[in-house]
């Protein structure tokens, strides 16, 4: 080819044709994708759960619940608890094993790199709670 015909705007073949990803990768996503909706799910479950010991509108414990029934109520949010940390822990693996095993060229995949970076920031944040 010569220099005429060849545009400037070219982009790198992995730019061009999409991701490629292999299936060590396919199945890091997946464990990925797996733990993500175990973390939301127990999430939202862990915050039904814990409007059942508050006054609706206010911060206030309900003072009406039996004790045997207030017991509960905190059985099932240390059980949540549970599967958000399995959960989160899932997600963080499988990141982490699509990272190394998908091969993606941050520069060339900005998205990419914005998600590693917000992903990154809240590590300490999920490990505290």
């Amino acid at each position: 080819m010569e220099p005429s015909q060849v545009s400037v705007l070219t982009l790198p073949d992995e730019a061009r044709d999409g991701i490629r990803l292999t299936t060590g990768a396919r199945v890091a996503l997946f464990i990925m994708v797996v733990g993500g909706i175990l973390y939301l799910g127990g999430s939202a479950a862990r915050a039904i759960i814990g409007n059942d010991l508050v006054e609706l509108g206010t911060l206030k414990f309900r003072q009406d619940i039996p004790f045997d029934a207030e017991k509960e109520i905190y059985n099932l949010l240390a059980r949540t608890s549970l599967l958000i940390v399995f959960g989160y822990f899932l997600a963080l693996v499988g990141f982490i094993t699509f990272l190394f095993k998908a091969r993606i060229r941050m520069k060339t995949h900005p998205n990419v790199m914005m998600a590693v970076i917000l992903f990154a920031l809240f590590i300490p944040v999920e490990f505290y709670t």
